[in-house]
């Protein structure tokens, strides 16, 4: 028989992790630059995540692209008075340079206007179909007499009924419902500002009542989601209704039924796909990803997609009856304001991707403090003030100066060579700290809490500058050595255990070790010994 261990929420076999990670996060749309909001909301967290499961050696892969259909692209194309293609390749590059400046590792960034989706889409349809969760129905829809076309989601805007704020498309931004296009008060053309005159016009649903009792088992099963996440949903499942899957528009994925050649399918129906068809991009073995029970698929994402993450997707997968796995976690996280406003290009309030290589600040800047105050549990504000306390107080006079106290002593007073000198009971205390530290962290990336598994990662830092400073090497030469020994060991430790948040500064700290390491299970042994090279400073203060 198999030996099982039980550490939080993964299984060790025989000392090996039993399954896989598939991590996602939202796909961006492409009719806007993102913001900082838009970064912590879903991509830098997946990619922290991602690259602790690379340094402890569990295989995962990061899959994230643009969301290139939909009502959200035609509109943006008429106003920028390009086509639609025109206006997804602009702002494609535009996602992916962005991405890449933050040190983004995705493991595949795809596009769904990409052939490999448009059949998966149509492939998981016709699974839908065949198994009787698709009907067709003529509803009533708005109609723009003065544009001449029907008016689906983001091309009316209104009063949303539940809140009473300005609403845009299909769902309230404010008060997160989703919302039918007949339920909007005094609706009017987001185009032309026309009021808008009723016609009936044919389309398809998918039939989500049918699903509710196994949605509902399902949901009610997953006890490690976050309380607010799983109770939502569940509040959200008790009104559930059939979702109307296509739309009047051109830009999208064609519908594979006669009469609906004029139609495609609704952008969130075939966006959540893209997880799966940017995966068949990434590897011919997909289906060893996506039909694994040893898979783990972890969506993050903001609090306003989460009933599309844990009803409507999952119900899709549970209705294709194709033995797809449903997400493992959804990490929907609040959202993050602008020194209290919220972020608009426009009216100027906040950073926008395509502005933040304009300032004096590295990636890693922005990644630290936008994951020291990751929205996890509540919302979060940004503001110059905050950037400024994190980077000073806690990455240049906490870290930064730890490392480069500890490393331009050895280089100067001991030829660079790291010494070392008989331990007392108070190192192998702090080098005990330093491992239970290195375990609570652990532990919270494994719940994916990962704010508060870099204030903790951080914390090694502290107990680092505690001990130095406590038994000052620079008075007591005879302590020096094993001191020393002890703290250069701890600068090590915090370049792996802190790699997932700041990678660039991780990477400069071990060139200064003169070392490269990426495992998490060698980070408690304190055995480093080796020839360090000349330290710099690594982080410089925020005026």
């Amino acid at each position: 028989m198999l030996s099982r261990s039980r550490h939080n929420n993964y299984t060790l076999i025989l000392g090996v992790v039993a399954f896989r990670y598939l991590i996602t996060s939202a796909l961006p749309y492409v009719n806007y630059v993102p913001h900082l909001g838009h970064l912590v909301g879903c991509i830098l967290p997946a990619d922290v995540f991602h690259r602790f499961l690379d340094l402890k050696g569990i295989e995962n892969i990061y899959v994230c692209g643009t969301d290139e259909h939909g009502t959200p692209t035609e509109v943006a194309a008429i106003k920028e008075h390009v086509t639609p293609k025109e206006l997804c390749d602009k702002y494609y590059e535009i996602h992916k340079k962005a991405y890449e400046w933050f040190n983004i590792d995705f493991s595949v960034f795809g596009r769904t206007s990409g052939k490999t989706h448009h059949e998966m889409t149509q492939y998981i349809f016709r699974k839908l179909y065949e198994n009787g969760y698709i009907f067709e129905q003529e509803i009533e829809m708005y109609y723009c007499p003065k544009c001449e076309r029907f008016l689906p989601d983001r091309y009316i805007k209104g009063i949303c009924p539940h809140c009473g704020e300005e609403i845009e498309g299909d769902q309230c931004d404010s008060c997160g419902h989703l919302i039918d296009h007949h339920e909007i008060i005094e609706p009017k053309c987001a185009i032309c500002g026309t009021t808008p005159e009723l016609k009936t016009s044919k389309h398809l649903f998918f039939d989500l009542p049918k699903l509710k009792d196994e949605l509902k088992s399902w949901i009610k099963k997953n006890t490690h989601w976050p309380e607010y996440v799983r109770n939502w949903s569940l509040s959200l499942l008790e009104n559930i209704k059939p979702r109307c899957i296509t739309r009047d528009i051109i830009w999208g994925v064609s519908v594979p039924v006669e009469g609906y050649e004029d139609k495609v399918f609704y952008v969130w129906f075939d966006a959540p796909i893209g997880y799966i068809s940017f995966t068949k991009e990434l590897t011919r073995d997909w289906e060893s990803w996506w039909k694994n029970e040893e898979t783990r698929v972890v969506h993050f994402i903001g609090k306003d997609n989460i009933p599309f993450h844990t009803i409507i997707w999952p119900g899709m997968l549970i209705g294709a009856r194709d033995g797809f796995v449903l997400p493992y976690y959804v990490k929907g996280v609040h959202y993050i304001t602008w020194e209290g406003k919220k972020f608009s290009k426009s009216k100027g309030i906040g950073i926008f991707l395509d502005e933040v290589q304009n300032y004096p600040y590295p990636p890693d800047y922005w990644r630290y403090v936008l994951m020291s105050i990751y929205p996890e549990n509540k919302d979060a504000d940004f503001s110059w003030e905050v950037f400024k306390s994190r980077i000073n107080d806690e990455l240049v006079d906490t870290l930064g100066n730890f490392v480069y106290r500890v490393l331009s002593f050895i280089y100067r007073f001991f030829d660079g060579k790291v010494p070392q000198g008989e331990l007392t009971e108070k190192d192998r205390e702090v080098i005990e700290d330093v491992r239970k530290q290195i375990e609570k962290v652990e532990s919270l990336f494994f719940e994916i809490k990962l704010r508060d598994a870099l204030k903790e990662a951080m914390e090694i830092a502290r107990i680092g500058n505690a001990y130095l400073n406590s038994e000052e090497p620079w008075k007591n030469k005879e302590r020096a050595p094993a001191v020393l020994f002890v703290s250069a060991n701890i600068v090590r430790v915090l370049s792996v255990v802190l790699w997932p948040f700041i990678p660039e500064s991780c990477e400069r700290i071990q060139d200064m070790l003169g070392i490269k390491e990426r495992s998490w299970d060698k980070v408690k042994e304190f055995d480093f010994r080796g020839k360090i090279n000349k330290p710099e400073i690594l982080f410089k203060k925020v005026g």
